[in-house]
């Protein structure tokens, strides 16, 4: 006879999921802190759905074949999280974000910089590929002026865990030092960490996005 329905089968797909819950910044208000520092706009983007190309990425594409930060960063939402300027001489500003697993399931995250995803050196210098933003983000981290610590970590459901990020104000300029942040089975964002050191003297209007 003619096929017949005979039931349904109901998915619901659980994703790991993280918010930020805390951030402190020294000379920063709680207020001013996650209006000036877009965490809002990280969490929004942390519990959104995913894109296509962050399903194909986890689905075992995403580091594979090397690439650096820019073509791995290509169709990904990329969120400036800009530090107040400070003077040469400085004590070094330290963002510290407190993570919290608010999911049902494990989550494990990683941060990577550009140089965790580039190309072997000799492959990019033949194709012509080196730019000067490629050498000032070597420059950066080299000299540790901006970095990230706890790198990678895992978190079971309702805990905690914290993730730091330090500017150095060791040379007056301006920085930027793009942050690959990935939540294994999950979302995938690019924080461009950005921050200015101001020479003797020097002064800023310092107006964040």
């Amino acid at each position: 006879g003619p096929p017949r329905r005979i039931g349904a089968i109901v998915a619901d797909a659980q994703l790991p999921s993280l918010r930020i819950v805390d951030a402190r910044l020294a000379e920063l208000s709680q207020q001013a802190a996650w209006t000036g520092l877009a965490l809002t706009r990280i969490n929004e983007e942390l519990s959104a759905a995913l894109s296509p190309l962050e399903r194909q990425r986890n689905a075992g594409e995403g580091l594979s074949g090397g690439g650096n930060v820019a073509s791995l960063a290509a169709g990904l939402r990329t969120i400036d999280v800009c530090l107040p300027p400070r003077i040469i001489g400085a004590p070094d500003s330290v963002l510290t974000l407190l993570l919290r697993n608010v999911g049902a399931l494990p989550a494990g995250w990683s941060v990577r910089y550009p140089t965790d995803m580039e190309l072997q050196v000799e492959h990019w210098a033949e194709a012509g590929e080196t730019s000067a933003d490629d050498l000032k983000q070597h420059m950066i981290l080299d000299h540790r002026i901006m970095s990230a610590s706890r790198k990678r970590g895992d978190v079971e459901p309702g805990d905690e865990q914290s993730l730091q990020l330090r500017m150095r104000h060791v040379r007056a300029d301006e920085y930027v030092l793009p942050l690959l942040f990935q939540l294994a089975q999950g979302k995938w964002l690019v924080l461009n960490l950005r921050g200015r050191t101001l020479a003797d003297g020097e002064s800023c209007v310092h107006i964040p996005p």
